[in-house]
């Protein structure tokens, strides 16, 4: 069976764009789960309109057709939270999005891995909190 998801990440990337639903007046793009794949997905389809994102127990969409190229963030923030726990997001993906965004990727990057499962802790709140105000969190939770 062939997957949907490509195609209609495509699509809503796409609208995004035409309609201009997001502007570069210093959003992020934010998202949890699955969510955090179309937030990575805005920003990685046009970096230009974003200041950064905010990927939170999930995964970048690889497969979706929007460059994951060396240096494509480059000046752009990104928040990156896993949960060493997470049993929901393929482990191999969370690698995969951790070291494209902490190495090739180019951007800022500030990451956290909790001792959580696939939930958003009080930490990362905290810490996301921080980073939305364009401050350094305090806690980095070693990878």
């Amino acid at each position: 069976m062939t997957s949907l998801a490509p195609g209609l990440a495509r699509l809503i990337f796409g609208a995004a764009r035409l309609t201009g639903a997001a502007s570069a007046f210093g959003a992020a793009a934010v998202g949890f789960s699955g969510g955090a794949a179309f937030a990575g997905g805005l920003v990685l389809d046009d970096p230009a309109r974003y200041l950064g994102a905010a990927i939170l127990y999930g995964t970048l969409p690889f497969d979706a057709g929007v460059p994951t190229t060396p240096g494509h963030l480059e000046d752009r923030r990104v928040f990156l939270s896993h949960g060493a726990a997470d049993t929901v997001i393929p482990l191999e993906l969370q690698q995969r999005t951790w070291q494209y965004l902490t190495g090739a990727s180019g951007a800022d990057v500030w990451a956290r891995r909790d001792q959580a499962g696939h939930q958003i802790t009080q930490s990362t709140l905290v810490a996301l909190g921080h980073w939305l105000q364009g401050q350094q969190p305090t806690q980095e939770t070693p990878s």
